[in-house]
């Protein structure tokens, strides 16, 4: 298991998550 890999997923979901909210509001 890549920790850095990990994370990267982790940040991308984040900004997704943070885009996708953007865009409902």
């Amino acid at each position: 298991m890549e920790l850095q890999q990990l994370n990267q997923r982790h940040l991308k979901c984040l900004l997704d998550h943070i885009c996708l909210d953007s865009e409902l509001t």
